[in-house]
């Protein structure tokens, strides 16, 4: 698990979110499933948020206890394809997800792109 780190959208403050990944090549990838919900999660709204403003979407994730600041993308085509079918293959249920719901459930990749010591 990972733990992200955003700004509510309508609150701004900061939100945690406890996601599973998957690293690949130094990238790390979540799923925003909900469970297979015909809505998006609130974490995932709140990074749509972020993206509308900056198209690097700024996030902070915690891996093994260590802080990375990120940038946030929502994958499509065949990137989002291939990591979906990674994805699954880890963690099976997330097939399920998608039978449950209509929306297509997006896969969202983070690039770090650097260490932060965040105090807050």
């Amino acid at each position: 698990m990972l733990l992200l780190t955003t700004r509510g959208r309508r609150t701004g403050q900061r939100k945690d979110t406890p996601l599973l990944y998957l690293e690949d090549d130094g990238q790390y990838y979540c799923v925003a499933s909900f469970g297979g919900s015909d809505r998006h999660p609130d974490w995932f709204l709140n990074l749509e948020a972020e993206l509308s403003l900056r198209p690097e979407g700024k996030c902070v994730l915690l891996i093994s206890q260590k802080h990375l600041a990120a940038s946030a993308y929502v994958t499509s085509g065949q990137e989002r394809n291939e990591a979906w079918a990674k994805l699954v293959k880890y963690y099976p249920p997330f097939a399920d997800y998608q039978k449950r719901t209509q929306r297509i459930i997006p896969v969202i990749r983070f690039d770090p792109v650097s260490d932060t010591n965040r105090s807050s």
